[in-house]
């Protein structure tokens, strides 16, 4: 993993992480956040795991979502594909959902589309241990996802030329 921090302007950070796994992704993934600091503080490095209580207590692997893999039909997968806008974050991501060979694929900031792992109609792994989740309103028709990370969960929300 590469990081790459560029200060923009006082109080506000850009901060890009690269990860290279050749087993796991065809090409470099990058993702892009922007960071905010407080003035006349120390800055510290922020590790998700600090504090870590819960490991102990955690049964299985990431390898094992994979195990739990199901089919669904490619007309419930065209559902997700479109456009989505990162939402709540400090910079903006874009993310493109596509289907390709009866599998759903996850492009984030113009990089490769990395095939996802079905869980289930609505539920899907991105590899390296992220589990997502798509969000219908009442009609059923899908507003966003959430890309569920150590640190948090991050929301993308459907285009508005994306919707059917």
């Amino acid at each position: 993993m590469t990081e790459r921090f560029h200060r923009r302007d006082f109080g506000h950070m850009d901060l890009q992480a690269t990860f290279e796994d050749p087993k796991t992704f065809t090409k470099p993934l990058t993702i892009a956040l922007g960071v905010n600091y407080v003035p006349d503080t120390e800055m510290l490095e922020y590790v998700c795991n600090e504090n870590e209580k819960d490991s102990a207590h955690l049964v299985g692997k990431a390898s094992d979502d994979i195990k739990g893999e199901v089919k669904v039909g490619p007309q419930v997968l065209a559902r997700y594909a479109g456009t989505y806008q990162s939402s709540g974050m400090p910079m903006k991501m874009k993310a493109i959902i596509s289907v390709a060979d009866e599998q759903l694929k996850l492009s984030i900031g113009g990089k490769g589309a990395v095939p996802l792992t079905t869980l289930s109609e609505t539920e899907f792994y991105f590899p390296g241990g992220f589990p997502m989740d798509f969000i219908k309103d009442d009609k059923g028709a899908v507003t966003h996802f959430l890309l569920h990370t150590p640190c948090g969960d991050m929301k993308f929300v459907r285009a508005e030329d994306a919707k059917p």
